[in-house]
């Protein structure tokens, strides 16, 4: 989990929430490389030094919003994993419709529109340094269902290029889950002519 300084508990939920607001809208509505802090202090109406009391620095706060707003993607997965006791078969089948929900989501389609068709090499190592315990504890959990991590980055690598397509191609939730359901089949019984 992601968090913002001690110092923005302190603040009354009533702050955090309009905080929490402005900076959804802020990464709702543009890449990461054209937000800046001054726009979101001016639309807050503080000043400058009082965002750095909350948070470490700009990326930190797109890092809390993305915490606090959008579903985790491995998380998700390891939760069918669990549910379906790691037959991969029955997960795969799941997990599109489970992940189609939160992605689709009208209220947070924005936030993985720029997360995925504007996310940075700079940005994952950052935001994967963030969540190492969190990555840990998935691949364990991945190990002791006996998984092939090895299936399981490739899938990995399917999903994130599925998602990514979304927002590329425009996919709606009907055309994206046949994609997902035909490339779910391909993953298990191969590509054939």
């Amino acid at each position: 989990m992601v968090v913002p300084k001690a110092t923005f508990y302190n603040l009354s939920a009533d702050k955090q929430a309009k905080i929490l607001a402005v900076l959804k809208t802020e990464f709702s509505t543009k890449p990461f490389n054209e937000v800046t802090v001054k726009t979101i202090v001016d639309q807050l109406g503080m000043a400058r030094g009082s965002f750095y009391q909350y948070f470490e620095d700009l990326e930190d706060s797109y890092f809390y919003v993305l915490d606090q707003e959008t579903e985790d993607i491995h998380l998700k997965f390891l939760e069918c994993l669990t549910d379906q006791a790691g037959d991969l078969h029955e997960v795969l089948q799941n997990f599109g419709q489970a992940m189609s929900q939160f992605v689709f989501d009208q209220d947070k389609y924005d936030l993985y529109y720029y997360r995925y068709l504007h996310w940075t090499d700079a940005l994952s190592r950052d935001w994967h340094q963030k969540k190492r315990s969190y990555y840990q504890s998935f691949y364990a959990k991945l190990n002791e269902l006996d998984l092939d991590l090895e299936v399981m980055q490739y899938v990995k690598v399917v999903v994130h290029g599925l998602i990514e397509r979304i927002f590329r191609d425009n996919l709606s939730q009907e055309q994206f889950l046949s994609i997902y359901q035909q490339q779910m089949e391909w993953i298990e019984k191969g590509i054939k002519e």
